[in-house]
């Protein structure tokens, strides 16, 4: 809950604003935040289980919407420009995959 607080604090987020949450999860930011600054969001997460639990638990109680999108393979077009105020992505690198061929070639041509 501290992220969200230092987020939403640093962001200057205000009331009736939308975020877009990319890597949501269970939902948790979404309702910290409408908590603490009164905001909107939507929700973008790879994981099936944890849209599904964000939209039976989260979405009834707060203003909230969770759609379950592979970004790394479907990108983030369907947003529309300009229609969110603030874009978050939580503890989301760590989750990214690399390109292990890239990297072994790379070290490979270095050590020749």
């Amino acid at each position: 809950p501290t992220r969200a607080a230092v987020v939403g604090t640093l962001t200057g987020l205000r009331a009736g604003q939308t975020v877009l949450d990319v890597g949501s999860g269970c939902g948790l930011y979404a309702a910290w935040l409408y908590d603490w600054f009164g905001v909107r969001t939507f929700g973008v997460d790879s994981v099936e289980t944890a849209v599904s639990y964000a939209v039976r638990k989260i979405s009834p109680q707060y203003p909230a919407k969770f759609c379950w999108l592979d970004i790394a393979q479907h990108g983030l077009d369907f947003v529309k420009a300009g229609s969110v105020d603030v874009a978050i992505a939580m503890s989301v690198l760590h989750y990214m995959r690399t390109d292990d061929q890239m990297f072994t070639k790379h070290n490979e041509s270095n050590e020749k």
